[in-house]
């Protein structure tokens, strides 16, 4: 699913670029000002505690919250650096082994706080490019499994590693593939000079201390996403067409950065809007009728595919082969969009033929080739569910747009009227046996207040007969479903 069209929408303090192809939503990148992304930078850290029994420490960097360094990550950059100073090659110690409490570290982070967890760190510095990214500390020269032409792979291979000093290391993106040799090498020189800065800064600064930051959202988002089949970039002010235009003639792209003019907004005029405003739904309906139903967790996403009201001619077989094949590319996209990470199960519709669950599983695997976020593929368990793993770098879609319903607490359910009614009726229960007589009355929301005199109307007589007076009742408009109050008088 490669990206043809960005659309870059900025308001104060906030910046949105849609990635759209053939029409269709397929990522929204938000970011703002004061939840900025800490992925990519590069932190002279101080260790502040180290915790042999998780073999991890945690790493001040100056921010809210402290990183999470683990130790295989230590012991991973040392042996490929084989420092004498540290460990040695192939040491597997444990974690005291390889820091110290108060020891500064040069650390980038990797993952974004999410929760309760800070920011995932490593040692191993990246530093992302256009076309490569450039890894100092990690030597060798890899490249996207995403170019498959061997005879492209061994062009590309010659023409970096010769230029690589001892130690440095390089992964070339997928969008290096048919990128001249030249481009390549303006790509890698810019980068080992920020990392050479980025060290001598590191000699003069006192930890903890920001090093080295990843550009502004315009400059990253097209760094990240502007590669082959991008047609077009649209811009809803001037300032940011002009560094859109600049970066894109910068890095050799034939691409024009349009500026949007007019009264409708850019999303809008796009009808990225109306995508967006249904990103979320727990329910995503299939052309030919059938629909997946997406619900996430912290640390699962489950994902059903139902056949609906699917009615393809022929086979039963093959009406279900043809539902779960629509829905792979479907689910592929909804998981980019979403960004949901950690385990997801999908539930396809069963299928009898082994070959055909062949089909599904090479048709998700081809949909999913385009996510440049790393996925890993289990294939279907005995049950029949198919399992994979997307990697968590950044927060979902929906973490960064909502918030946890104050009302249900994030559980997206709430109890019934009927249930709050017979709540209230205890506990009218319970004032009553200390009201010495008074009035006893309840003030509820009017779903609730309906149950009370429609469906609880017997219980409530009831409790009126024992207490040998009328249970008063008051509506209370903004009070949420599960709020009441019982009012002695």
């Amino acid at each position: 699913m490669r990206i043809d069209e960005i659309l870059m929408a900025t308001s104060p303090g906030e910046t949105r670029a849609a990635l759209v192809s053939e029409g269709r939503l397929v990522e929204l990148v938000v970011e703002r000002q004061n939840a900025a992304s800490l992925v990519g930078n590069v932190y002279l850290g101080r260790v502040n505690k180290v915790v042999p029994s998780m073999d991890a420490s945690f790493v001040e960097l100056g921010t809210a919250r402290a990183g999470f360094l683990a130790g295989a990550d230590v012991r991973r950059a040392l042996n490929a650096q084989g420092d004498p100073t540290r460990g040695r090659r192939g040491d597997t110690g444990p974690i005291a082994s390889a820091v110290t409490e108060g020891e500064a570290l040069l650390v980038q982070v990797t993952k974004d706080a999410f929760a309760q967890k800070g920011p995932r760190l490593s040692t191993e510095i990246a530093l992302p490019g256009h076309w490569l990214v450039y890894t100092p500390n990690r030597p060798g020269l890899s490249l996207s499994r995403r170019i498959s032409s061997a005879e492209e792979r061994a062009r590309l291979e010659a023409a970096i590693a010769p230029h690589l000093g001892t130690g440095e290391g390089v992964i070339l993106r997928t969008a290096a593939e048919g990128v001249e040799d030249r481009k390549l090498l303006d790509d890698l020189i810019p980068l080992r000079k920020a990392w050479g800065d980025l060290l001598a800064r590191a000699k003069d600064t006192k930890a903890p201390a920001l090093l080295f930051s990843e550009p502004d959202p315009v400059n990253r988002v097209l760094r990240d996403h502007a590669g082959p089949g991008l047609r077009r970039v649209f811009c809803d002010t001037r300032e940011v067409r002009e560094r859109a235009a600049a970066y894109l003639a910068r890095e050799g792209e034939d691409v024009e950065a349009h500026f949007h003019r007019g009264p409708e907004p850019l999303f809008a005029r796009h009808d990225v809007e109306d995508q967006l405003a249904h990103a979320l739904d727990p329910v995503v309906e299939l052309p030919s009728g059938g629909s997946l139903a997406i619900g996430a967790l912290e640390a699962l996403t489950a994902i059903d595919v139902n056949s609906g009201r699917h009615t393809g001619a022929g086979r039963f077989a093959d009406a279900i082969l043809a539902v779960n094949l629509e829905a792979a590319p479907e689910i592929a996209r909804q998981i980019r969009l979403r960004n949901l990470a950690g385990l997801i199960v999908i539930d396809f519709v069963h299928m009898e033929d082994a070959s055909q669950r062949v089909r599904v599983t090479n048709a998700l695997r081809a949909a999913l080739a385009g996510d440049p976020v790393p996925t890993q593929l289990a294939g279907m368990t005995s049950l029949g569910l198919f399992e994979m793993t997307r990697k968590r770098v950044r927060e979902s879609l929906r973490d960064a747009l909502m918030a946890p319903c104050a009302t249900c607490g994030g559980a997206g359910w709430l109890k019934s009227p009927e249930t709050i009614a017979y709540e209230i009726l205890r506990a009218a229960e319970r004032a009553a046996a200390t009201s010495g007589g008074r009035a006893v009355s309840a003030i509820a929301g009017a779903d609730v207040v309906t149950a009370l005199e429609e469906g609880a109307k017997a219980a409530r007589a009831q409790l009126e007969s024992r207490l040998g007076r009328p249970l008063g009742l008051r509506v209370e408009p903004r009070y949420g479903r599960e709020q009441f109050d019982i009012v002695v008088d």
